[in-house]
């Protein structure tokens, strides 16, 4: 078991329009590399927690009505719960990279 996430020797999996990903797991945590582009849409409010890093791009989370964008370089730290549920928006020609910590069940 290698403890590196080599992402560019993994390919991208592409389960909804305007969704990549890519990830990797072990001891209970997992590290998701993920790309969304405008056309992606949301099925339902999410409610996990999440921590990540902004790596490209740019986009906005609405936070049940209030909406908080983010860029190349921001840290995300979302709470999970129903106070914080949320879901990405993404304008017109964009598109964001991120990289997000998780623990298994998130």
């Amino acid at each position: 078991m290698s403890y590196i996430a080599e992402f560019d020797k993994q390919p991208w999996d592409a389960p909804a329009e305007g969704l990549r990903t890519k990830v990797f797991e072990n001891g209970g945590r997992r590290i998701r590399l993920l790309e969304f582009s405008h056309g992606y849409v949301e099925p339902d409010w999410c409610y996990s927690g999440h921590m990540g890093y902004v790596l490209d791009g740019e986009f906005g989370i609405d936070y049940d009505g209030g909406t908080e964008r983010y860029k190349k370089g921001d840290v995300i730290l979302i709470p999970g719960g129903a106070k914080s549920r949320h879901m990405p928006i993404l304008r017109e020609r964009e598109k964001v990279t991120l990289l997000l910590f998780e623990k298994d069940g998130e």
